[in-house]
């Protein structure tokens, strides 16, 4: 199973990541619903240098 580059886990129901305006980054879906949270509550999202691939 392919691994999320953000997290490091499996990538169960991957998505889209929203860090990139191409969005062409796929992620898992714990993360894509994390990312999503952060941009609701106007915090900041967790920078690919900070991902697990980085």
């Amino acid at each position: 199973m392919p691994r999320c580059p953000r997290c490091g886990g499996p990538r169960i129901l991957p998505g889209r990541s929203r860090i990139t305006l191409a969005r062409d980054r796929v992620i898992c879906g714990a993360c894509c619903t994390d990312e999503a949270v952060r941009d609701a509550q106007g915090r900041a999202p967790i920078p690919p240098d900070r991902w697990a691939d980085a």
